[in-house]
């Protein structure tokens, strides 16, 4: 009873927001599955797939810096209309491409790219907009029903697409994105129409001031770090395991439709999302903040060697028990990295510094996705076609069969991060890090 009456304390207009971005939530997840089968399976290339994770990151590395700056000068119902719009018209447009049957990769990759912009934009007027109609004191718990709609989403979504892929295709799950798209919309918009909002504290000032603002926070977060080595030391490490860890999870989805259907492919991506959960979860309740680093090491090496095994293990139940453990210990990781930045970082630059460290942690991930792409299609695949030394020395560790050179980079990607991960031990300052 108490548990409810925390919960009811946020407010019907913020349940009904929470309801109109959960059930959008759950088409999106779907077709953000069912078009990443549909690219491999129909270019079956890691370079091709590879192709559409930068699609959806370069565009937000581009928009992300100037979008905070011109969300905080426009009124944020205005900005989400405008992204909702254009979210609305690009599946429309998808959905008659895939009727037509002239969907092609490329028009993909233009929808990917938009769609990264307009979240972009959409991300922080929404989450303005969250802080204007629920009392400050209760944004920690309203953050909390977020995240976990968020994550459960995260352990069905998978499953469901896997199946329904099987039954309705990508037309069909698209036609779903599109009305879940609809009908959370408008629960959304209810909630807003229904709130007693305060007034938007909107700054004046032109586009033009707006990048001026984002130039002067870029500048700013740069002296942060030249002042302080040891927490560039730490962006640094973050890069590099985004991006090994980026590359192995780009690439899982060709590695199992390598070797089973999309079904498995759903259920196994859904174990993954499952350890999130209960990670997630363990962080809310335990929190050692002196050894925050520590754990943030020992986290990253457990994830390096999970992706190590994937690339060794064929089973289901050794692939589901691996991409669990693999989620569980991404997110105690992620939680401790969050909060070890936003206990060093000043008040007055964190929104600069995230900006920062965000955008240098997408270009890291974009640059290592599309490298790992090209390793697998012009290294790994013919060496282990043709019987060179590589294939001789890695066909032991990945088996044999289907999937060889996908499964070669899993393998090179968790030894390199096991290394990062001990480098990081060994470098003390950073393993002091609190």
């Amino acid at each position: 009873m108490k548990a409810f009456s925390r919960l009811a304390a946020l407010g019907r207009p913020f349940w009904m927001l929470w309801t109109g971005q959960t059930v959008s939530m759950v088409g999106t997840q779907m077709v953000q599955f069912a078009m990443s089968v549909w690219i491999y399976e129909r270019t079956n290339s890691t370079l091709s797939f590879a192709g559409a994770i930068v699609a959806s990151l370069l565009p937000a590395v581009l928009v992300s810096p100037i979008a905070v700056s011109v969300v905080d000068r426009v009124k944020r119902r205005n900005v989400m209309i405008a992204a909702d719009s254009v979210a609305a018209l690009m599946t429309l447009m998808l959905l008659i491409l895939l009727w037509t049957d002239r969907l092609e990769v490329a028009h993909l990759y233009a929808f990917t790219a938009v769609a990264s912009m307009v979240s972009a934009f959409q991300g922080p007027a929404f989450e303005a907009s969250v802080a204007n109609i629920v009392n400050k004191g209760l944004l920690t718990r309203a953050a909390g029903a977020f995240g976990v709609s968020a994550t459960t989403l995260g352990v069905i979504a998978p499953s469901m697409a896997g199946m329904l892929m099987a039954l309705i295709g990508l037309p069909g799950i698209v036609t779903i994105d599109l009305i879940t798209f609809v009908i959370g919309t408008l629960f959304v918009w209810y909630a807003f129409s229904i709130a007693k909002s305060n007034s938007e504290a909107l700054k004046p000032g032109t586009l033009k001031e707006a990048l001026l603002d984002s130039r002067k926070n870029f500048v700013s977060a740069l002296g942060f770090f030249k002042r302080d080595a040891i927490m560039l030391a730490l962006l640094l490490y973050s890069m590099m395991q985004a991006g090994l860890i980026a590359v192995s999870v780009s690439l899982v989805v060709p590695l199992i439709l390598e070797r089973h259907d999309e079904q498995t492919l759903g259920i196994v991506l859904s174990f993954e999302s499952l350890g999130a959960l209960f990670g997630s979860m363990a962080m809310v309740w335990f929190d050692m903040p002196e050894r925050r680093m520590r754990i943030v090491l020992a986290c990253d090496a457990i994830v390096a060697l999970c992706v190590l095994l994937v690339g060794m293990v064929e089973g289901v139940p050794a692939l589901c028990a691996t991409e669990f453990l693999a989620g569980l210990s991404a997110a105690i990781a992620s939680s401790c990295v969050f909060a070890l930045w936003m206990t060093r970082v000043p008040d007055s630059q964190q929104g600069g510094i995230l900006v920062l460290t965000s955008t240098s942690t997408m270009l890291a991930t974009a640059s290592t996705v599309v490298f790992g792409g090209l390793l697998v299609e012009e290294v790994f695949k013919p060496a282990f076609k043709h019987g060179h030394w590589v294939a001789e020395m890695m066909g032991r560790a990945v088996g044999s069969g289907e999937g060889q050179a996908v499964a070669a980079m899993f393998v090179l990607c968790g030894l390199l991060g096991l290394m990062a991960s001990i480098g990081g031990i060994a470098l003390r300052p950073l393993r002091e890090l609190r």
